[in-house]
């Protein structure tokens, strides 16, 4: 498996809070987008109590997908689907580190979405992949 520096996970967890920020103040938020993003919490809680490793992984793509999905950027979807394909490869190590903390992040920023609170919801996507970052960069260093 691929080891990463600390300078690429770097540059690319700084690089995803970027375009996840970006995704959501440039999304259009409807009905449609909160009862998908609902779905993929609920799907992420089952997968999690089934202990399906890669489910979590793919389900918690989704829900990042589906809000760069919702800007109807084309060329940010293009950029967004790159930078997590790099990331999958950090994946594994970070699984045990986003399993527990996914969930309630996600929740966090569904709930601010859903209460029209974009500067709320921003702030719990930070603090989501910047958490994810820094256990990650954690490991680096105790290798």
């Amino acid at each position: 498996m691929r080891q990463f520096s600390r300078k690429e996970v770097t540059d690319l967890y700084n690089l995803r809070v970027a375009l996840e920020l970006h995704s959501i103040s440039d999304a259009s938020i409807t009905r449609t987008v909160l009862s998908e993003l609902a779905e993929s919490i609920k799907r992420t809680e089952e997968i999690l109590q089934a202990g399906d490793r890669l489910a979590h992984i793919e389900e918690d793509l989704r829900f990042h997908r589906i809000l760069a999905e919702a800007t109807g950027n084309g060329e940010l979807c293009s950029v967004f689907e790159n930078v997590q394909q790099k990331t999958l490869l950090c994946r594994y190590r970070s699984y045990e580190l986003s399993a527990t903390s996914s969930p309630l992040a996600h929740k966090k920023i569904y709930k601010a979405l859903k209460q029209g609170q974009m500067f709320e919801a921003q702030e719990a996507m930070r603090n989501h992949i910047v958490y994810v970052r820094d256990r990650l960069l954690e490991d680096i260093d105790s290798r």
